[in-house]
């Protein structure tokens, strides 16, 4: 079987069973049209073996398929187009991170709001689901957004065209991060190697990895306005822009009070340890 026609999950698997190389595999996502930063971070999440907490689910897990079953329900509720049949699908407390979106969207009311936006600009958006994974208390989506974008979404003028966008949804309960704290880290921890691994891919000059042809110069130039890390990860480096956005929030109505920067996060990222 060619690397293309297996899913991503399954090269990751192939990683680490040894039958892949990561070098492969990043080459293998780039001609499927990933990103570079997009083929990092799941190179970052291929080179860690799992353990035991994270095993796949077997068909009898009646956990995963619990899960699984609420996220069909989840699906159901949004194509409806009713945003209050998406109310009891978000915590209160929920946080949303969005690859489009520079900062994360706190809170129940104000992902509502932003769902409420999508079905009106794209009032016949359907979500198709390629690929789910369910292992313990985490379910990872891969799905293909498809629809008409007939009205202004924030950022986003109104084009009348069909669209199709592929992406990846991963669901961590907050349960399991109270029995399990240093998820958080961990997550945080994948993310940073992630990235770390993209900024390798574009500091190399020897094989290019995107066919831009002023690459370099285009990264010389970021390093030169925005330094070494141009996407700083982490609180401090980030606090200046959150306290704004919280400020905007609390402001515009979107906040039922004016949230601290540090109430974003789990405590448990906020600072770096090592064993």
């Amino acid at each position: 079987m060619q690397e293309e026609d297996q899913t991503i999950p399954e090269m990751v698997d192939a990683v680490r069973a040894g039958k892949l190389s990561r070098r492969k595999l990043i080459k293998t996502l780039t001609i499927m049209g990933v990103s570079a930063a997009g083929a990092g971070a799941v190179a970052a999440v291929a080179a860690r073996q799992l353990t035991a907490h994270t095993a796949p689910s077997a068909p009898g897990d009646n956990n995963a398929q619990q899960h699984i079953q609420q996220h069909e329900q989840h699906l159901a509720n949004q194509a409806t187009g009713d945003v209050q049949q998406l109310h009891h699908d978000y915590h209160e407390d929920a946080i949303v991170e969005d690859s489009m979106y520079p900062h994360p969207i706190a809170g129940r009311a104000a992902i509502l709001a932003r769902k409420s936006a999508g079905f009106a600009a794209m009032p016949d958006m359907r979500i198709s689901v390629t690929n789910r994974i369910a292992r313990g208390e985490q379910v990872t989506v891969e799905w293909v957004a498809s629809g008409t974008h007939v009205h202004d979404y924030p950022g986003l003028p109104a084009t009348g065209r069909a669209f199709s966008i592929p992406g990846v949804t991963v669901v961590v309960r907050r349960d399991v991060y109270a029995k399990n704290p240093w998820v958080a880290q961990s997550l945080y921890k994948a993310f940073v190697a992630a990235k770390q691994i993209a900024y390798d891919l574009y500091n190399q000059t020897a094989a290019m990895p995107a066919m831009l042809p002023w690459l370099t110069a285009h990264l010389d130039e970021a390093k030169r306005e925005l330094g070494e890390d141009w996407w700083p990860y982490g609180l401090e480096p980030n606090r200046h822009v959150l306290d704004t956005f919280l400020r905007y929030h609390h402001e515009q109505g979107l906040s039922k009070r004016r949230f601290k920067t540090e109430e974003l996060f789990a405590r448990e990222t906020l600072a770096a340890y090592k064993v």
